[in-house]
């Protein structure tokens, strides 16, 4: 199970919301645990990348995977820490002995990409999405489908990115003579209008 931190609230009750985040690469868990201030209301958890950043030249900390170059994730890897987010996303609840409330998923760098990618893995299991200057990862597992994104918050970069995906279907199915079945529903990403779209700079550092 993936190493973490923990913040707890003042209050720790059952149904509380919990926030996950998760660090960049070459940086570990405590890299981003000072914004648990920021969510006094909040489990904050932080959980350590498995990966020896060192290995690929990335600083002393940790890494979810290598970056192969544009928006691609060394496949295994990728697979390896997604499997390993999902198996500390449920045993969490457990060993901190309480029954959550709507979970926050978001990180920097890698951390936003992996966020990303579970939150369109998992369908409906989050309820918001944060992406620091993470991208949409080039994987098999990871779709943009109205499925996949209809119950999800998606703040960053990539909520445009879901958006604009959004906009070429409308166009696709306006050009074809078939019925548009599914209809992407108007709640898709939360995200109706460009101007909702918050998205965050590039980074250098995926």
């Amino acid at each position: 199970m993936l190493h973490y931190q923990v913040h707890l609230p003042t209050n720790l009750h059952d149904n509380a919301p919990w926030l996950v985040l998760l660090h960049g690469r070459g940086a570990d868990e405590e890299d981003l645990l000072a914004l648990a201030e920021f969510f006094p209301d909040h489990l904050v958890v932080a959980p350590r990348a498995p990966f020896a950043a060192m290995q690929w030249n990335y600083g002393p900390g940790y890494a979810w995977y290598q970056h192969l170059g544009g928006t691609t994730p060394d496949p295994e890897h990728f697979e390896h820490s997604q499997n390993e987010l999902h198996s500390f996303v449920i045993a969490l609840p457990d060993l901190l002995d309480f029954k959550p409330g709507p979970l926050f998923l978001g990180g920097f760098s890698q951390g936003g990409t992996m966020s990303i990618g579970y939150a369109l893995r998992n369908p409906g299991a989050m309820s918001t999405v944060l992406n620091l200057s993470g991208f949409l990862p080039e994987h098999p597992s990871v779709h943009v489908t109205a499925e996949t994104v209809a119950d999800t918050y998606f703040i960053g970069r990539t909520a445009f990115m879901i958006w604009l995906s959004r906009i070429r279907w409308r166009n696709r199915v306006a050009a074809s003579s078939r019925p548009p079945t599914p209809a992407w529903p108007l709640s898709i990403c939360r995200l109706t209008t460009p101007s909702r779209i918050t998205p965050s700079p590039t980074s250098k550092h995926s």
